[in-house]
């Protein structure tokens, strides 16, 4: 199951809407009553932020000019 989907929310790189989406969730994955539930929940949670992290570092360095450019 994709991250997205277990956290309850589209693709995104806001890391506050990816926080909050899992904040939502735990209430219903406790890891005491729902360890399975809870280590999936977190586990998609880490893979989102992850995600979220990797597409502006991306992002960030097409935007930077080479340094070993001739001006």
């Amino acid at each position: 199951m994709s991250c997205w989907i277990r956290l309850g929310i589209e693709p995104t790189q806001d890391l506050d809407a990816i926080r909050l989406a899992y904040r939502g969730r735990l209430p219903a994955h406790h890891p005491e009553t729902d360890p399975e539930g809870f280590q999936a929940l977190r586990e998609a949670y880490e893979q989102a932020l992850r995600l979220a992290r990797e597409h502006d570092l991306a992002s960030a360095s097409q935007e930077q000019p080479a340094a070993d450019t001739p001006h």
